[in-house]
């Protein structure tokens, strides 16, 4: 058993862009905040672990990921929700390659 000394996570607002190209953040645990993300835009996120030994995991499967609207009230403005990111890429349910992320029939917004 590999001991995790920390992960990285990579993210992105262009899907078509390579891994190169996207931002990371090293991060110490399981939450990671991202402040300067858009509202109401979409980014995948991936992520790898980093072991003392320094070698790394396999990139997980990019997750595709929509932020919340900006939400305004009386009282504040601010975000509906946070994602968790990280929960959803450590997520052990799926243990297949071949389950496709989205339906077939999904549709991101209507036309």
């Amino acid at each position: 058993l590999f001991a995790v000394q920390n992960y990285v996570v990579y993210f992105t607002e262009n899907p078509n862009a390579s891994l190169s190209e996207w931002e990371k953040i090293p991060v110490n645990g399981r939450r990671v905040v991202f402040p300067d993300l858009r509202y109401d835009w979409f980014y995948m996120f991936s992520a790898t672990a980093v072991f003392r030994d320094g070698q790394r995991s396999p990139l997980s499967r990019a997750l595709f990921v929509k932020t919340d609207k900006l939400e305004f009230h009386k009282q504040c403005v601010g975000q509906s929700r946070t994602i968790e990111v990280m929960d959803s890429i450590c997520d052990r349910a799926e243990e297949s390659e071949t389950t496709a992320l989205l339906k077939r029939d999904y549709a991101s917004f209507a036309v």
